[in-house]
């Protein structure tokens, strides 16, 4: 799987270990740890594939507060405050 948090070479460099006895293990462990941190925090810390299309959220009716996804970076805003969908 891809997108783990740690390597399971840099594990092994971390603890120590220098035999491939339990290279599986350690992948297996990495992998599972890492969903485990996606599972314990709702989230996942990578881009997407597709990170620098265009997204367009709408608040909820009445809430001040958009709630959005996590952002790697953003080239502009632009709002709507009359509700006509002219965005500037």
């Amino acid at each position: 799987m891809a997108n783990e948090y740690v390597s399971a070479a840099t594990l092994k460099t971390t603890l120590g270990i220098t035999v491939s006895t339990y290279d599986a293990d350690i992948t297996t462990a990495v992998s599972a740890a890492s969903r485990g941190i996606d599972e314990a925090t709702h989230r996942r810390f990578w881009a997407d594939a597709d990170a620098t299309k265009v997204r367009h959220y709408t608040p909820h009716v009445r809430s001040r507060v958009l709630i959005i996804d996590d952002l790697v970076s953003l080239g502009s805003l632009k709002t709507d405050h009359s509700g006509d969908a002219t965005f500037s």
